[in-house]
């Protein structure tokens, strides 16, 4: 008897320990369950927001070599002709609808090569076309010179430009170097454009495309420099084509990004060129990315954060807390009713023993 009762109470012990067994294995089993398919959720938000980042990137490539292919039929239109007016270009330019079509090029305009013993002759020509206080800036004995004869539109703004000699900037001279050996439309590193005033000052950067005479052979580096008569440009202002850009294709995403594009410096640190949404500086957030855009020469680089609306909006249809809120519940449910039952079930047992005690004791 003395065993039986051992037994018996071994057997209640099991029997109590049973609900926190299931509790406790309910809760981690969902837990684990859960970390995985937080996991997955954390893996695919990772890849949608790469594949966001790449979109954007790949997209703002595309329209700025968009604009170097407007340059290029610039180009051609003076390739074409021994010599273009300016009524010509003025008309060809204001076909082109850059304000509208094209927002962020502030200006086009075209840049002679004028060798220092010409500068007497060029200067007489350009005055004689209405604009008597024309000079060739900044002043300077150099050889050659290069000098903006024609920008369009012919704003206040633009005017500033009018007679400005690039090949006296460092930036602009490397750009217009690299474009006139290549043959090819190239973008210069960043710069203050002439258009600027005091205020609202933006980066810029100035695209360049050779001007070359017709009819010379172009097929090595020393003949385009040989052959080479001017170069056609386009000064761009940054902010106003990446904004543009932004609010017509990512309307509503933009607003839950923070997005900074950044240039190398001119013999110094990185240049910032573009900022939207700043956030103070911070630990990086795991979505964080950057892309390096490669745009006619020019490498810019776009870092994309989420702002803290991206994530509500994306975390909106969480489905591992769901999932794991769920589970912690369901187990506290079974644990229970374990729970519940043992415990009627040891009663039942309790009072059997009871009875067969009193029984027992009355054959007695």
């Amino acid at each position: 008897m003395p065993l039986q009762e051992s037994a018996s109470r071994a057997v209640r012990r099991i029997l109590n320990l049973l609900p926190w067994l299931i509790l406790a294995a309910g809760l981690a089993l969902t837990g684990l369950l859960g970390t995985q398919l937080r996991q997955r959720e954390i893996a695919n938000q990772q890849e949608e927001f790469a594949l966001r980042l790449d979109e954007i990137s790949s997209s703002l490539r595309q329209r700025m070599l968009v604009h170097a292919q407007i340059l290029r039929g610039v180009a051609g239109l003076f390739g074409s002709s021994e010599a273009v007016t300016r009524d010509e270009f003025r008309r060809y330019v204001a076909e082109l609808q850059l304000a509208d079509a094209y927002p962020g090029i502030q200006a086009i305009g075209y840049a002679v090569l004028v060798p220092a013993s010409d500068r007497a002759l060029h200067l007489a020509h350009i005055r004689a076309q209405g604009f008597p206080d024309y000079d060739i800036q900044p002043a300077g004995d150099r050889d050659p010179y290069s000098a903006v004869i024609y920008v369009e539109p012919f704003d206040w703004r633009n005017q500033r430009a009018l007679g400005f000699d690039f090949l006296t900037e460092p930036v602009r001279t490397a750009a217009a170097a690299r474009a006139r050996d290549q043959n090819q439309a190239i973008f210069s590193d960043p710069v203050t454009l002439k258009q600027e005033t005091d205020e609202q000052v933006q980066a810029g950067a100035v695209l360049f495309a050779p001007d070359y005479r017709p009819g010379l052979p172009l097929e090595t580096i020393e003949q385009r420099r040989a052959a080479l008569r001017g170069w056609v440009y386009a000064a761009i202002r940054i902010r106003d084509l990446v904004d543009t850009y932004l609010n017509h294709e990512y309307p509503q995403l933009s607003k839950r990004l923070s997005i900074s594009i950044r240039a190398p410096g001119f013999g110094s640190a990185d240049t910032l060129l573009y900022a939207l949404n700043p956030q103070p500086k911070t630990a990086p957030h795991p979505l964080e990315g950057e892309r390096l855009i490669d745009i006619g020469g020019a490498n810019w680089t776009i870092r994309i954060s989420p702002l803290p609306t991206y994530l509500a909006g994306e975390e909106a249809g969480d489905s591992s807390r769901t999932f794991m809120v769920s589970g912690a519940l369901l187990t506290l449910m079974l644990a229970l009713l374990a729970f519940l039952l043992i415990r009627g079930h040891l009663k039942v047992a309790t009072a059997l023993e009871d009875s067969s005690r009193a029984n027992r004791a009355l054959a007695e």
